[in-house]
């Protein structure tokens, strides 16, 4: 199941050449790993992170962008996509501007951190 669903992503958008492209790959990924109905949704949360993991170690980034996108992987920020993508499809996503303000500092801060986290790892 799990090589599948790699296979089926990397047919559709072909191997990772820019991880600003990452938020691509997790909508993809979400949508093959949504076809199995057995699984729950944090099994389904997990299989996609799993999937993007090896997506972007497999794939022709430099090595300081796989650790740039491996830590927003490690870091929650993709984990929140995920979880926003869910929302969103299942009409639980009201927007309310005082949270999109909030919710968008909490994504800006998040990079921050992912990229001192990377910054700090080349040291």
């Amino acid at each position: 199941m799990y090589e599948d669903i790699k296979e089926n992503v990397l047919k559709v958008l072909d191997k990772l050449d820019d991880v600003k492209k990452l938020p691509n790959y997790v909508y993809v990924t979400m949508e093959y790993v949504e076809k199995h109905k057995n699984l729950k949704g944090v099994e389904k949360k997990q299989l996609v992170i799993k999937t993007l993991k090896d997506i972007i170690n497999e794939s022709d980034l430099d090595e300081e962008k796989k650790l740039y996108g491996l830590t927003m992987l490690e870091s929650g920020l993709i984990d929140n996509m995920i979880d926003l993508v869910v929302d969103a499809a299942s009409g639980k996503l009201e927007i309310n501007m005082e949270d999109v303000v909030y919710g968008g500092s909490k994504c800006i801060a998040a990079n921050c951190v992912a990229c001192i986290k990377t910054h700090n790892l080349k040291k």
